[in-house]
C-alpha cells in the first residue's frame, strides 16, 4: 500500500507505507481479497474524483510545470542573448496571435 497526501503522487518507498494511525488515504495497485476467491480492486475516490485521475492530473502539472520552467531557464536567456529588443517584441508578437488562433480554434470544437 502507498500513501497519497495532500495532492502529491504517491512515492514507492518505505517511508511511504500506510500507518495505522495514517489519516492519509491508501491505494494498492494489486488486488485486494476480501471474501472468497474473487479479488476486488478499491480505488478510494478524493472529492469525487477517483485517484487514479486525480494522479494523471498531477503528471500533467507536473510536465507542465517542468515545460515552463525549461523555457524560462533556457529558452529566454537565449532569446534575450540573440535578439534585439525589437526583434524580442515582433517574436512576442507573432507568439501572442499563433497562440490566439490556436486558442480560438480549441474553443471552436
Amino acid at each position: 500500500m502507498v500513501r497519497q497526501c495532500g495532492g502529491r503522487l504517491p512515492q514507492a518507498t518505505a517511508s511511504a507505507v500506510v500507518s495505522p494511525m495514517s489519516d492519509c488515504r491508501a491505494w494498492s495497485p494489486t488486488p485486494v481479497r476480501t471474501t472468497g476467491a474473487t479479488p476486488v480492486r478499491r480505488f478510494p475516490t478524493l472529492r469525487g474524483v477517483a485517484w487514479g485521475k486525480k494522479a494523471k492530473i498531477e503528471q500533467q502539472r507536473i510536465a507542465v510545470r517542468t515545460h515552463i520552467n525549461q523555457e524560462e531557464n533556457d529558452i529566454f536567456p537565449k532569446l534575450r542573448d540573440n535578439f534585439s529588443d525589437e526583434q524580442q517584441k515582433q517574436i512576442a508578437t507573432e507568439f501572442k496571435t499563433a497562440k490566439s488562433k490556436l486558442q480560438d480554434q480549441m474553443t471552436a470544437s
